[in-house]
């Protein structure tokens, strides 16, 4: 039987584990909050001189992000396990390159419609592409420093499973592209010197 002060000793031993954990989850969310607002007000630097107006917002909307993240790697650190899951085999995160992609669809639906609308839809289906591009290279900027701050704070994660590692990187691409819109929607009117 376990005398008091072994009962004790293992509470406190337990308590400072906690503490631990909890102090570095924290720094985790501190530190990749900061690193977005920083990367994406250095992104567009245009926005620096209007960030007074919508600071607070976008560091809300940053917590947020950083919680959201924190909280998969919580449950996963804490022992949980994504391998019961077989949906996160379909998961993936998108490509980067998606160039042969649009390359495909433009040929595909230029066939398909009439050469007279061929000059058209190139125009459009042209800066359609320019502005998916530039918002996927902000979500891949945003994205790539999460993970490296994952790795960062939560290096235990190279023992994680195939699924786990899957569900911490779908999580990560996930919150990072919910953060890109959160910026747009809250600096997207200083972005490029749309207002002055």
């Amino acid at each position: 039987m376990q005398s008091y002060e072994q009962f004790e000793a293992n509470c406190n031993r337990m308590d400072a584990e906690l503490a631990a954990e909890q102090a570095r989850q924290s720094k985790f969310i501190e530190t990749l909050e900061n690193a977005l607002i920083h990367i994406s007000i250095n992104h567009f630097p245009e926005t620096e001189q209007h960030k007074p107006i919508f600071v607070e917002a976008i560091t809300i909307q940053a917590h947020e992000r950083a919680v959201l993240l924190n909280e998969v790697l919580d449950m996963l650190v804490g022992g949980y396990s994504s391998d019961k899951f077989e949906f996160f085999n379909q998961n993936h995160v998108p490509k980067r390159d998606v160039s042969e992609d649009e390359k495909q669809y433009l040929e595909k639906t230029l066939k398909s419609m009439p050469p007279k609308q061929h000059a058209y839809f190139i125009e459009l289906n042209t800066e359609r592409v320019t502005i998916e591009a530039e918002v996927r290279e902000f979500v891949f900027l945003c994205y790539d420093k999460a993970k490296e701050l994952i790795v960062e704070f939560f290096p235990e994660i190279a023992n994680f499973s195939g699924n786990s590692i899957r569900h911490v990187d779908c999580s990560a691409y996930q919150q990072m592209d919910e953060w890109t819109y959160d910026f747009y929607y809250y600096a997207g009117d200083y972005i490029n010197g749309s207002t002055n």
